[in-house]
């Protein structure tokens, strides 16, 4: 990096807007739309990256370990929208 570059910080505005534009604050808000407006195909082909990639190299640990917490995401992700999905028939 030269003299002639600085690093800004961010203004308190710029932080504020971005905590209101996140995916945790919508969460916090309303559970059920935010895990339904989440773009499954996404996180799906990050899955596909890893089990694909899981396939075609050596099993090491690491991957193992990627793999065993993709799915493990995936059932709790799966389990919440059951849940949200029950949450709004019943009410």
């Amino acid at each position: 990096m030269t003299p002639d570059y600085e690093v800004l910080a961010p203004g308190q505005s710029l932080v504020l807007a971005s905590i209101n534009k996140s995916t945790a604050k919508k969460f916090a808000v309303d559970p059920a739309s935010t895990l339904k407006g989440l773009d499954h195909t996404k996180i799906q082909e990050r899955a596909d990256y890893v089990i694909k990639r899981q396939k075609d190299e050596p099993k090491d640990r690491c991957i193992m370990k990627e793999r065993r917490l993709y799915k493990a995401g995936f059932r709790r992700l799966r389990r919440r929208l059951a849940l949200a999905a029950g949450r709004n028939q019943d009410g």
